[in-house]
């Protein structure tokens, strides 16, 4: 990038900053330097001061589902889910075997079939159900079908953001639009078609070359007519327990003439059965609470409301720039702090706090004294703008003692402050304030550090506060506790 390039990216970044100041700081960086830096390289470290970062590539721009052609890298797209396959099973030519999970993605121009290998696949399955919502794909690339139409691939350096922030989703078609009546069969081939069963099923047996094969079939009808819907072997064990009265959505179905002019739905492997409001708990779909995360637990899932985060970072991590942001998080049955990676911390850096997350293929480590979470490239959030939580469990002060080594929420009137000091810790000063805090059970004295001794000033004697994120410091006649970098301080009418 050139200078000008450059400083018009961090003028689009920093919309406070004036091109005259940043000329300025330019020169001041290049002073600094004592002439060895040119006008480039100074706007370049400013640029990184302001974690913006620069890419000398082109950057990716988002597109439409109809500007797709075969032969696209670093895709960006945003869609909806139309169907949504289940994970299949396959050897690739060098005889090793993995995994790659179909959707049927749609946006205002068309509707596109989207493959996603590997280990990105089993993560994406992990996070349940994607039908209907929107999601973001990053960093994808377009191949030719085996019918000559285009479809997206995602790899090892792709990502997914499900229900992305910021996107307004009545931009997009919903699932109904997809959806046939069954009086539309016989002009089509497939069908995407909800009915009610009107039948009993009949499962039956046949035999085929290889093995012993099943067949279900059913009545299903819809406000314009009736089919037969006819499932075959692992289709037919997925719904082998319909009755009369349950809805079924079918995607992806066969069209077949069958007998008097009636019509047969055959559900094939390619074709996606669901039974509509009925829920099929699966074992990828539980959560852990917070109190059960121990480090060393790996894939696992986990529903936490966003309490704190940090600024969101650029750090280099073998020898390459990673955004990195942290955050603290809690559940019911406690707290705990998140780091989020990559393309996950930018959309965490977006996101409000209080937001309900669903982390999915997070992981568990020890970090101090305390378990700590991580998402990294291959974990997936899922924003749930509209889900409640209840808050951490409040800790009573004669209670603390005897909690282990974890975060603490705890709540009371402020019964004296102390003034915030400068200490010099490891070589670099830090502000300390402390604050003894009373409940009906007894007094605590807490310890803030850093940024958070400076929010003692805007508290009084008699305020009542809670406090999220402490942690107990030592056991002695009085209670003592600390802050860490993500605690957080709630006066009483918020």
């Amino acid at each position: 990038m050139r200078k000008d390039e450059i400083i018009n990216k961090i003028l689009s970044s920093k919309l406070n900053l004036t091109r005259e100041k940043l000329e300025k700081l330019i020169e001041e960086k290049k002073q600094m330097y004592k002439g060895l830096l040119s006008d480039e390289g100074a706007a370049r470290l400013i640029a990184q001061e302001f974690l913006i970062e620069l890419n000398d590539k082109p950057e990716a721009v988002e597109l439409k589902i109809k500007d797709l052609v075969a032969g696209l890298n670093n895709v960006t797209l945003i869609a909806r889910v139309i169907i949504d396959w289940p994970i299949q099973d396959f050897t690739k030519n060098n005889g090793e075997k993995s995994v790659v999970k179909k959707l049927l993605l749609a946006d205002e121009t068309g509707v596109i079939q989207c493959l996603i290998w590997g280990e990105k696949a089993l993560t994406l399955q992990k996070a349940g159900e994607l039908q209907g919502k929107i999601i973001k794909i990053l960093h994808g690339y377009t191949k030719e079908g085996l019918k000559e139409n285009v479809e997206l691939h995602l790899g090892v350096k792709s990502s997914i953001i499900i229900s992305p922030f910021g996107v307004y989703e009545k931009n997009f078609p919903e699932v109904t639009k997809f959806i046939n009546k069954i009086n539309e069969a016989k002009k089509l081939t497939k069908i995407n078609a909800i009915g009610v069963v009107n039948s009993q099923p009949k499962i039956s047996s046949f035999k085929s070359e290889a093995s012993i094969g099943k067949v279900l079939r059913v009545k299903i009808s819809d406000s314009t007519g009736e089919a037969i819907l006819v499932a075959w072997n692992e289709q037919a064990e997925k719904i082998k327990d319909i009755k009369i009265g349950d809805t079924i959505q079918i995607m992806n179905g066969k069209v077949i003439a069958g007998i008097n002019g009636s019509i047969e739905i055959h559900a094939e492997k390619q074709t996606v059965l669901n039974l509509i409001n009925k829920a099929a708990i699966k074992d990828w779909e539980k959560t852990l609470k917070i109190i059960e995360l121990k480090p060393g637990v790996k894939n696992c899932n986990i529903k936490v409301k966003l309490i704190k985060k940090s600024e969101l970072k650029m750090i280099n991590v073998a020898e390459k720039k990673v955004l990195v942001i942290e955050a603290l998080v809690g559940d019911e049955t406690g707290l705990a702090t998140i780091t989020f990676w990559g393309e996950n911390a930018k959309l965490i850096a977006e996101t409000k706090e209080n937001t309900v997350l669903t982390i999915i293929n997070a992981s568990a480590k020890l970090s101090g004294k305390f378990t700590a979470l991580t998402a990294g490239k291959f974990a997936i959030i899922n924003l749930n703008f509209n889900a409640v939580l209840a808050d951490p469990p409040k800790t009573k002060i004669n209670e603390i003692k005897n909690e282990g080594n974890k975060l603490l929420s705890v709540e009371g009137v402020i019964a004296n402050i102390s003034p915030v000091k400068e200490v010099v810790v490891k070589g670099e000063i830090m502000h300390v304030s402390s604050l003894t805090l009373r409940d009906e059970t007894g007094e605590a004295e807490l310890t803030f550090w850093g940024n958070i001794a400076d929010e003692i000033l805007n508290l009084k004697v008699g305020e009542k506060i809670k406090v999220l994120g402490v942690f107990l410091k030592k056991r002695n006649e009085r209670i003592e506790l600390s802050s860490i970098r993500l605690t957080k301080i709630l006066h009483d009418k918020e």
